[in-house]
């Protein structure tokens, strides 16, 4: 079997190969959506604190005109110690912020009002899906929580898609 080169954590700076970040979001969509339903199952009180934290810093980021990927990986990090698995907040962690498209994303310039706007559009919806997400989470409701998983990687995907079009993700389409 050929070895896919994911933009793992510490790569090279080089921007990916579009067909590694396909497998990637195949590979988020199968184990992120598993991750999701058990931490439904097993969280306690103190990971509903967590990702609640996470949240909160995700829209203090998007209201500051951030990019709020150190909260998104913070609260997909919480989401990973909620399943009381240690093996999950392993194997996010050695991916890193990879995992997320938006990693690979150009920033828009600080006078690109539109694309500012687009992008705080487009992370107010991430953070709509991770809201879902957790009230999900918060009722210990498996079959809702991976379910709002899936959405919100299915739309992700279409948010990475449209960046791709606009030129603003930054991959490599072949070797």
């Amino acid at each position: 079997m050929d070895r896919i080169a994911f933009p793992l954590k510490g790569h090279t700076g080089r921007p990916p190969m579009l067909p590694d970040l396909v497998a990637l979001m195949e590979m988020r969509l199968t184990l992120e959506t598993q991750i999701a339903a058990l931490a439904a199952q097993r969280r306690d009180r103190h990971d509903l604190v967590r990702m609640a934290r996470a949240l909160a810093a995700f829209e203090r980021d998007i209201d500051a005109d951030g990019d709020a990927l150190e909260a998104e990986r913070q609260f997909l990090a919480a989401l990973a110690r909620a399943t009381h698995n240690g093996h999950f907040v392993s194997l996010l962690e050695s991916l890193g912020s990879a995992l997320l498209p938006r990693t690979h994303q150009q920033a828009p310039a600080a006078d690109d009002l539109e694309a500012l706007a687009r992008r705080r559009i487009d992370l107010r919806r991430v953070l709509q899906e991770h809201t879902a997400l957790l009230d999900a989470v918060t009722r210990q409701d498996a079959e809702a929580a991976r379910a709002a998983m899936q959405t919100h990687l299915l739309h992700g995907r279409q948010r990475w898609g449209a960046a791709a079009v606009r030129g603003a993700l930054s991959v490599h389409l072949r070797a």
